[in-house]
């Protein structure tokens, strides 16, 4: 059964804007560990762990080329895991990771997508 979260919010001037989320709202997602774990080629791993929202997910590592583009590293096949790690990604470099988490969460509503579908953990540094 899935669950209907009706969300109100607040817009220029007295407008409202509605919207749903169905499913569980993701309520966190943050960066368990970011580390070179081989000194030889310098790779690392990069996990991230996700609350809420609705499996099946999709996790996307990209490169952040400070403001200069951003190039797609890697993306996980649908999964249920909450945990998900990232191998041999290129340590010391001269740019940023993201990590991109989309849940299978629905919403209605442009503005809900941040709450119900999509989250990201910034500014990854892998040194």
């Amino acid at each position: 059964m899935k669950k209907l979260y009706l969300i109100g919010l607040l817009c220029l001037g007295s407008q409202w804007v509605l919207g749903q989320c169905l499913g569980d709202p993701i309520t966190s997602f943050v960066l368990e560990k970011a580390e070179i774990v081989n000194q030889e080629d310098q790779s690392g791993e990069i996990s991230v762990r996700i609350q809420g929202g609705s499996p099946p997910y999709i996790y996307k590592l990209v490169a952040d080329h400070r403001g200069k583009g951003t190039k797609e590293v890697s993306i996980s096949p649908a999964t249920n895991q909450r945990e998900y790690t990232f191998r041999d990604v290129p340590g010391n470099t001269s740019f940023f990771y993201r990590v991109e988490v989309i849940s299978s969460n629905e919403s209605k509503g442009q503005l809900l997508q941040a709450i119900c579908q999509k989250r990201a953990v910034l500014n990854i540094e892998l040194k």
